[in-house]
Formats: structure tokens, C-alpha cells, sequence
């Protein structure tokens, strides 16, 4: 099963493009994210929102941490 993902910014904010992906059943987001980080995307810009901007590098920090919390209250 595969199910369409489209980027919800205005089509007329500044900048803005559609970045629709397919998701296979077997999606893995963090895979995907850590994977930009090694491919020499770590400062480039991952994401924005209202609390701001990560790059990769950030997103995939606050990942690794929210894995641990996770993981330490099992």
C-alpha cells in the first residue's frame, strides 16, 4: 500500500513548491532523515514551522534524544 503525502504550505508562499512523496508500507522516517545526514545534507534546511527552522543535523539531535527518552521509559 502506498499512500500520497503533499507538502500543505500555500502554493503562493514565498518560495513554496509541492514536495509530494510516495510512502511504501514499510516507511521508515528516521531512516530516511539520518540518511540525509550522512549524504552531506547535515546544515541544509530539513524543515520549518511555527517554532522555526531545523536543519538535518538539528532534526536528526532532537530525534536521537527523543529515541533515547523513549527508549529509557520503555
Amino acid at each position: 500500500m502506498i499512500r500520497e503525502i503533499a507538502d500543505r504550505v500555500p502554493s503562493d508562499a514565498p518560495g513554496a513548491r509541492e514536495i509530494g512523496f510516495a510512502i511504501s508500507q514499510t516507511y521508515n522516517a528516521s531512516r530516511i532523515l539520518f540518511d540525509n545526514l550522512g549524504n552531506g545534507r547535515r546544515d541544509k534546511l530539513a524543515l520549518t514551522g511555527p517554532l522555526g527552522a531545523r536543519s538535518y543535523a538539528e532534526l536528526c539531535a532532537e530525534a536521537s534524544r527523543w529515541a533515547t527518552v523513549f527508549s529509557r521509559s520503555g
